[in-house]
């Protein structure tokens, strides 16, 4: 069963704004390219994952999404407006029988979180997996039949909850600590910081992530 993965990258200046008062803005930009990229690459190198679109907004620099099996897609192209529209366009392009949709803020990914996922999404149903408040989705796989709508946005792990039941599609909950741990608050930050700090916790990050936790984190 063929997998394609989605994810979108708003426009890089309005990014993580939540960091401003911590990070300055090369630190923060640079950031969200780093995290983007080392998620971009987990995707690409994975066996079970046949194609990756990656939806930009301004900002971005294409050179980094134009290697097989990377998919570029620029948001200003696509006749749509917000996050779930841009996803539902894209996705309705693909022909692909399993969907993962993934967010592009998850330093700590792993080949076998997504090895995990794709797994138990081989069980049937379609798979949820929350951020580590349990309020945000911040990966989610249905298949090509279980059309129940996207929800990203505030409190949307509930809304995918709601909105699977709603459509009648039995669905799993999939939880690790790199799906679960993006990076959007001080908080977060303190968490990824610490990690750059550890030589054993360092290497569970992608490579853009720990260069920049050498040149920014602490």
């Amino acid at each position: 069963m063929t997998i394609e993965a989605f994810v979108p990258l708003k426009t890089l200046s309005l990014t993580k704004h939540r960091l401003m008062p911590v990070l300055s803005e090369p630190a923060r930009l640079a950031l969200v390219v780093a995290m983007a990229e080392d998620v971009v690459t987990r995707l690409s190198q994975h066996p079970d994952i046949d194609v990756v679109h990656v939806i930009c907004g301004d900002g971005w620099d294409a050179r980094a999404f134009l290697q097989p099996p990377i998919r570029l897609w620029r948001e200003s192209a696509l006749r749509v407006s917000g996050l779930n529209a841009l996803l539902s366009a894209v996705a309705q392009d693909s022909g692909a029988e399993g969907q993962l949709f993934i967010h592009g803020d998850l330093p700590f990914l792993s080949h076998e979180d997504l090895s995990l996922i794709c797994s138990k999404a081989r069980e049937g149903g379609a798979i949820l997996s929350p951020d580590r408040y349990r309020v945000g989705t911040n990966a989610l796989l249905r298949w090509r039949q279980q059309s129940f709508p996207l929800s990203f946005g505030e409190n949307s792990f509930v809304s995918h909850r709601e909105a699977a039941q709603a459509a009648g599609v039995d669905w799993s909950e999939v939880i690790s600590e790199g799906l679960a741990a993006d990076i959007d608050t001080a908080d977060d930050l303190k968490l990824l910081q610490a990690s750059t700090a550890s030589a054993e916790r360092i290497a569970m990050l992608g490579a853009c992530t720990s260069k920049w936790g050498q040149a920014w984190g602490n």
